[in-house]
């Protein structure tokens, strides 16, 4: 998974590894001191990534809502099979691509799923106000965002 790995290296280079925070919930855990005044942020998910600010390590809310995107960046996966077909012609073309294929899946759901929540996030007044962070926040702790 291409870009799945090219989003870690850079998570991983510019923040702190949380070995085990990663085994207590089975998915890559980074952490960073100056997260908050940085992006203005407790935590983000960077494709399949969290980065949470040292500060709030704890925080079980916090770490729920970022799983679920996590798991939503998972269930666009289908989006892959859509291009089967062109990879396969791609693949029968050049001998390149066909050792490349055999060693790489092309996690494309990335950046179909990143299109989304920009086009959720419009013409809202509140980076919140979308369906991903509706979802995220209804199972983290069965509530709704509210925007300010």
């Amino acid at each position: 998974m291409p870009v799945s790995f090219i989003l870690t290296t850079i998570t991983a280079s510019k923040t702190k590894f949380e070995f085990s925070r990663s085994l207590q919930t089975g998915e890559l855990i980074f952490s960073q001191s100056d997260l908050l005044l940085d992006r203005n942020k407790r935590a983000f998910v960077f494709g399949n990534v969290m980065v949470i600010d040292t500060n709030h390590l704890d925080n079980y809310f916090l770490f729920s809502h970022e799983l679920i995107h996590i798991y939503q960046y998972y269930d666009y996966n289908f989006i892959n099979s859509y291009f089967n077909k062109p990879v396969m012609n791609w693949k029968n073309k050049s001998n390149t691509f066909n050792r490349i294929n055999n060693l790489l899946y092309f996690d494309t759901q990335g950046i179909i799923l990143r299109g989304l929540y920009l086009y959720e996030n419009r013409a809202n007044s509140c980076y919140f106000d979308n369906f991903f962070e509706y979802e995220a926040e209804f199972f983290a702790r069965r509530g709704r965002v509210i925007c300010p």
